[in-house]
C-alpha cells in the first residue's frame, strides 16, 4: 500500500485475493480490452489495508469490494477446502467417474447467492474506474437469485450428466441457513448490469473443469 501512495494517481482495490478472481480479471483485461493505456491498478487482501487511514493521509481513493460466493473456471476445486460449488463439481465428477452415489454434506436447504467469475471481473474493473467511494460495495446477484444448495447440486448434476444417486448427509451441519446480501447499492450505480444465469455459469464451469481436469487446482 505504501508503494502505491508514492507512485502517483492510481486505484487500489482491496479484495479477498482469490486466484479465481485474479484469473477472471486477467481474462477480461486480455480478451475484452479491459485495461486502458496509462492505467495502474493494485490488488491487496483485506488484511493489508486500512482504507480510511490511507485515504485521509494521502488523499487517494482506495476501496474494497465484497463479492458473494463466486463460481467459474480456474477456481480451487478441492473437496476439502474449495469454494462450495467448485468442491461439489469435483465431487460430482468423481462420483460419475467411479459410479458411486454423490454424498452432499447437510440437508441441501441452506440458500446462497452465486456470481459468475467473469461477471465479477468486469464489475471489479468498473469499480476501479468509476466507483469513487471508500465505503465497500457488495458485488452480487440479486436476492431473488438466491438458490438452495440442493438446487445448485441439481444444476451441477445436469451439467456433468450425472445420473446416479444423490445422498444428503443430514448428520453433517448445514451451517448458516441464509447469508443473503443486498446488491441495491450496485444497482443504483449500475441498473443496466445483466448477470450470467447460474445455469449457464455452472455449465461453463463444469465444461472447463472437465476439459482442464489435469491442470485444475484440486
Amino acid at each position: 500500500m505504501e508503494s502505491a501512495t508514492k507512485a502517483g494517481p492510481m486505484r487500489v482495490l482491496v479484495t479477498g485475493g482469490s486466484g479465481l478472481v485474479g484469473k477472471a480479471i486477467e481474462h477480461v483485461v486480455e480478451q475484452e480490452g479491459g485495461k486502458l493505456e496509462g492505467e495502474e491498478w493494485f490488488f491487496l487482501s483485506s488484511k493489508e489495508a486500512d482504507l480510511v487511514a490511507y485515504f485521509q493521509q494521502y488523499g487517494h481513493c482506495y476501496t474494497a469490494v465484497i463479492p458473494t460466493n463466486v463460481v467459474g473456471p480456474h477456481d480451487n476445486f478441492s473437496m476439502e477446502n474449495g469454494h462450495v460449488l467448485s468442491a461439489l463439481i469435483n465431487k460430482t465428477y468423481q462420483a460419475k467417474k467411479e459410479g458411486t452415489p454423490l454424498s452432499v454434506c447437510g440437508s441441501g436447504a441452506p440458500r446462497r447467492q452465486f456470481i459468475y467469475s467473469l461477471d465479477l471481473g468486469r464489475l471489479i474493473i468498473w469499480v476501479l474506474r468509476e466507483y469513487k467511494e471508500i465505503e465497500p460495495i457488495i458485488l452480487s446477484v440479486g436476492e431473488e437469485d438466491e438458490v438452495s444448495i440442493k438446487e445448485a447440486v441439481e444444476l451441477i448434476a445436469t451439467a456433468l450428466d450425472y445420473k446416479g444417486e444423490i445422498h444428503y448427509d443430514t448428520s453433517q451441519s448445514d451451517g448458516q441457513m441464509k447469508k443473503t446480501a443486498s446488491n441495491a447499492k450496485l444497482r443504483r450505480y449500475r441498473p443496466d448490469i445483466v448477470f450470467t444465469p447460474l445455469t449457464e455459469a455452472v455449465k461453463m464451469t463444469c465444461d472447463w473443469f472437465e476439459s482442464n481436469y489435469d491442470i485444475a487446482r484440486k
